[in-house]
This record gives structure tokens, C-alpha cells and sequence, in this order.
């Protein structure tokens, strides 16, 4: 397989080294500067075709293609997929819109060609088992309420759950309990270490984008109609047709999401950050 790997892919660079953890070998291979992009993907498929083992292929982030470059980035996958025969492909995006535009686009190269598979967060409970597992193996302790304050104010993202209990975990000594307070401090800080990059986020859209934005937070859940004359007069908007256009590039931006007829604030942090700045 691997002489095969080697002398299918032309573009590839490679080096070796060594793991001192593990004493072992290691080899690392990547793509080098790649000139031409459609004869990279040929030799790809072209590997995966002779490959005498059944293969399992995950393209994460795969809304990225859209930006790219050339333009004909999807087709030219599509071309190159729909004759494989024995492999077997994952297409992951977190941008679910962009996704959606994808593969269920009528004018798009990919529509209709897979099955959709929406991850949900992982159960409250099963992070709270995960969680006070890992403490009490290290001798260490934290409140479910503590575990459940952080999954709720991030509404279960894994990013953000991850990151604040790496950290609650950290400061908690062998023998101590992490409570709510502490976990909020932890909230607090993270909120403060991530504030340049909201407000720079902020800074790039427009001042009718923000408003809506804004009126979003305070809403504090998902509104289902932002174009209902209620919602714009109570959080004095301008017009129906200036939120319409707010509403359009948000969703582009990927600052707004939309599911099951209700509109969401897509990041949790940017949602806590702005609620911040009310108070």
C-alpha cells in the first residue's frame, strides 16, 4: 500500500523522524506545492482505485471548497467520485447553511448525491458522567451543576465545553471540589480572553447587521419571524426590508443560522459576549 501511495501521488512531500515517546519511526507525508490542483485530485483517485482494500474517505470542513480559488472545485470532485467503486465517502462541515447550499442545491454538482446526517450535542447527562468520571479517576471532584452551568451557557458545543472544563480541571487540586462559582470565573475569563476577537468579528459587518444582531441577544431564545412587526418596533428596527437584508448577509456570514423555522445567534460565545455588553 504504501509503494503504491508513494508512487501514485507525485505531488506529495515527505520526512522522516523519530517519536521519542513511542521509539518508534515516524513518517510524515503532506501535500507539497501544488501547481495543479485537477492532476493532484487524479492522482488521489487514481491511488484510491488501485488500492486493493476497501476505503473510508472523511473530508472535513468541507463547505471550505467555496472558497477556493478555482471555481470548479465541486465538479470536479463529483467527476472523480461518482466513479469510485470501492470506497466510501464522509463529507463533514460545521457550516451547516454552506452545506445545505451544497448538496441540496439543484444547480450545485453534489445535489442529492449523499445522505444528510445532523450531529446533534452530546446529552447533557452522558458530559456530566464523561466529566465526573475523568475528575474522580485524578482524585479530583466537580459538581454536576457545575458540568451542567458550562453545557447550558454554551448550549452544548463541544469547542467551548471542552475548553472551560480543560481548565476547570487544571486548577483543581487532588482533593478539591470545582463548584459553580468557580466554573462561572473560569466563563469569565474566557469570555474576556476571546473579547478581541468579537469585537473585531463585530467590527467587519454593517451597523443594520449588528441591530439585528443585538435584538437577537436580547431576545434570549430562538425568534421565529424577524421580519414580525412586533420584533422590529420592539427592539426599534428600521424596516422590514432593511432586517430582510440584515437577516441575508448574517446568515452568509454564518453569524446567524436558521433551523426548523427558528433563528439562532450560530455561536454560543458570541452570544454570551453580546448579552455582556448590555449589562
Amino acid at each position: 500500500m504504501m509503494k503504491l501511495f508513494t508512487a501514485t501521488l507525485r505531488s506529495l512531500s515527505a520526512s522522516f523522524g523519530y517519536d521519542p515517546i513511542q521509539n518508534t519511526p515516524t513518517l510524515d507525508i503532506h501535500l507539497g506545492d501544488i501547481t495543479m490542483p485537477e492532476y493532484t485530485l487524479k492522482e488521489i483517485f487514481e491511488y484510491i482505485e488501485k488500492s486493493n482494500r476497501r476505503c473510508i474517505i472523511v473530508i472535513d470542513e468541507f463547505q471550505q471548497v467555496t472558497k477556493y480559488p478555482e471555481k470548479n472545485v465541486e465538479a470536479l470532485l463529483r467527476t472523480h467520485i461518482q466513479h469510485l467503486e470501492n470506497a466510501n465517502l464522509v463529507f463533514a462541515g460545521s457550516q451547516r447553511r454552506l452545506m445545505e447550499e451544497i448538496f441540496f442545491s439543484e444547480k450545485r454538482p453534489f445535489y442529492m448525491s449523499a445522505r444528510s446526517i445532523v450531529l446533534e450535542a452530546i446529552p447533557l447527562d452522558s458530559y456530566c458522567n464523561f466529566a465526573c468520571h475523568h475528575f474522580l479517576k485524578a482524585g479530583k471532584e466537580i459538581e454536576r451543576e457545575a458540568v451542567s452551568l458550562v453545557y447550558d451557557t454554551f448550549k452544548g458545543v463541544t469547542l467551548y465545553l471542552q475548553r472551560i472544563m480543560k481548565d476547570a480541571f487544571s486548577i483543581t487540586s487532588v482533593g478539591e471540589k470545582c463548584d459553580t462559582d468557580t466554573i462561572q470565573h473560569l466563563i469569565n475569563d474566557y469570555l474576556m480572553e476571546c473579547e478581541p476577537r468579537l469585537r473585531e468579528q463585530l467590527a467587519l459587518i454593517t451597523e443594520p447587521q449588528k441591530e439585528l444582531l443585538y435584538a437577537m441577544s436580547e431576545e434570549g431564545e430562538p425568534v421565529k419571524s424577524i421580519t414580525a412587526s412586533a420584533f422590529i418596533k420592539r427592539h426599534r428596527m428600521k424596516s422590514t426590508s432593511a432586517v430582510q437584508s440584515a437577516a441575508k448577509k448574517l446568515l452568509e456570514f454564518d453569524l446567524l443560522t436558521r433551523r426548523d423555522g427558528l433563528y439562532y445567534i450560530a455561536d454560543p460565545l458570541m452570544d454570551l459576549w453580546l448579552k455582556s455588553r448590555r449589562l
